[in-house]
């Protein structure tokens, strides 16, 4: 069969957008998800955000729509960036520019003003002459981008070109080539309204499940070589806490201290479950999957006025008690405590 970025437009975008979803769309937070097309679309994929908790799957899953867009580095079609990067709008488009430039995308003839220019690689969507060619920006932690640099995107987004005015008083008119644009966020509304809206796919990878969990963490451990009891692969993914990035770090912990205590203890063969639990324990999490911290937190939040009733603290005191970094709190401790009903926030 012929290889789908060969097919005209007319049923290629269709295709491609199914299968980059179908891939997406694989997170369990995503189950039943649906998106009518129409039988002829403009583009490959829609601009595409995705957002939820840090470690659920959000950049994998992104990768997995580039993959099988055709889109990377290596063959110049693919730029990648994190927002913190940047702090003036000015520095984000000229990056950009610089970036297509680089790849090819524009001519070197007449560099203020490629508008209308045949030399130029510009692929116009809207106007197909040929295969598709894709072209993807992705920007991780999208959110980190100022409501400035948000207004930019924004423009480039709209026209796919952008006018600057350099230190000599040039008004330089920078086009882009039609792209699909990625974005992943832990909070989706920090972006302002016009651009969040730009996106036509905006799909959730949540918490994953106990159940999910121990299936991601017995296939992290096949990968090791590592094969657990049915207590062991519970007992990890309790501590996972819904995060398979977490799931990740524990199992490499794990083989990590196994080598340690073979090391100590030739007889030690296998990953017996006390083996486990000691590992667990070391890295401060209970067998209910609690951690330390988050065991302190609700300990703190449990103490009562003197009238018997469970006093009501702002986060300012509850980082100035614990000495915590606010984004960890926010990130981390917070939210995961949230998601299995122990705390609640008030307004």
């Amino acid at each position: 069969m012929q290889d789908i970025l060969e097919i005209e437009i007319s049923i290629a975008a269709v295709r491609h957008t199914n299968t980059m979803l179908s891939s997406l769309l694989s997170h369990p937070s995503n189950k039943g998800y649906s998106l009518a097309l129409p039988s002829t679309l403009p583009y490959a994929v829609p601009h595409t955000l995705v957002y939820g908790p840090a470690g659920t799957g959000k950049t994998t899953s992104i990768n997995k729509a580039l993959g099988l867009m055709g889109c990377s580095e290596d063959k110049n079609n693919l730029i990648r960036l994190t927002a913190t990067t940047f702090k003036k709008p000015e520095e984000l488009v000229l990056y950009l520019s610089e970036k297509v430039s680089w790849k090819g995308y524009l001519c070197d003839k007449g560099k203020i003003d490629h508008t209308n220019c045949s030399n130029c690689k510009i692929v116009d969507y809207l106007n197909p002459r040929g295969p598709i060619e894709p072209f993807a920006i992705f920007i991780d932690e999208i959110h980190e981008l100022s409501p400035e640099m948000q207004n930019a995107l924004l423009l480039i987004l709209n026209d796919f070109r952008y006018q600057i005015t350099n230190k000599n008083n040039e008004v330089l008119d920078l086009r882009f080539p039609k792209f699909t644009l990625f974005g992943a966020t832990t909070d989706p509304g920090l972006l302002i309204k016009p651009l969040r809206t730009r996106f036509k796919n905006k799909l959730v990878t949540n918490y994953y499940s106990d159940t999910e969990m121990i299936s991601v963490v017995k296939n992290i451990g096949l990968k090791y070589n590592i094969n657990l009891s049915n207590n062991s692969l519970d007992l990890i993914a309790r501590c996972s806490q819904g995060i398979p990035r977490e799931a990740v770090n524990l199992v490499e912990g794990l083989y990590q201290y196994s080598c340690y205590r073979r090391e100590k203890d030739n007889t030690l063969t296998t990953y017996s479950d006390s083996l486990v639990h000691d590992f667990i324990s070391l890295k401060g999490f209970d067998n209910t999957g609690l951690h330390k911290d988050q065991k302190a937190l609700l300990n703190f939040l449990s103490i009562k006025d003197t009238r018997g009733k469970l006093k009501t603290l702002g986060l300012s005191r509850i980082l100035q008690y614990f000495g915590w970094d606010k984004r960890r709190f926010l990130d981390e401790i917070e939210p995961r405590l949230i998601s299995r009903g122990l705390i609640e926030v008030s307004s």
